[in-house]
């Protein structure tokens, strides 16, 4: 119901510290807020608190238990019949990651410095592509790129990581970009 506060206690965090304690708040999706005003991913909540709580697990060989904490935060209901989504880190979809890469594909300047080719299929049958960014190559020799020294960067391993997809975003845009420096490493 529009206007209702609801009350959330996530019981099962590690960390001893969380930003949550120094004002984070979580993110909040409602479907009705996008359609109606175009409102999506934004930071939500209020009486934020995360503390430690009485549930303990043991990690360690000595046994010796260790102990969760709890974030717990009130939530109100920006709309009735709505469905509302949470969330720790901005997400990143796999839409999202394609839509980025059919862009680079489509744009002829920057074929000329960045390469996509299919390694593998996933289990779930999505494309999981190779991106190589270097300068152009000097001749029509495709193998004077290969002798070139490589850095491998890798991202999101588990799905929970969208902050790691947003971080390579962030290395490919400035690797792609048009700075001195950017130009600089993919000549190297």
């Amino acid at each position: 119901r529009k206007g209702q506060s609801y009350k959330f206690k996530i019981c099962n965090f590690y960390k001893r510290s969380s930003m949550y304690g120094r004002g984070l708040k979580p993110l909040l999706y409602s479907e009705k807020q996008s359609k109606n005003g175009k409102v999506g991913w934004h930071r939500a909540g209020e009486s934020i608190s995360y503390r430690r709580n009485d549930y303990a697990y043991s990690k360690k060989k000595d046994g010796k238990p260790k102990a969760f904490y709890t974030l717990q935060f009130l939530f109100e209901a920006p709309h009735s019949k709505d469905t509302c989504y949470f969330a720790h880190c901005y997400p990143y979809t796999y839409t999202d990651l394609q839509a980025y890469l059919m862009k680079l594909d489509g744009d002829s300047e920057m074929r000329k410095i960045c390469r996509r080719k299919r390694l593998c299929d996933t289990i779930a049958g999505n494309r999981c592509d190779v991106v190589t960014i270097t300068a152009p190559r000097k001749d029509d020799d495709e193998g004077e790129i290969l002798t070139r020294p490589a850095i491998v960067l890798s991202a999101r391993i588990h799905p929970g990581e969208s902050n790691a997809s947003w971080m390579m975003l962030g290395c490919m845009d400035f690797l792609l970009g048009n700075s001195d420096e950017a130009a600089r490493l993919r000549d190297r």
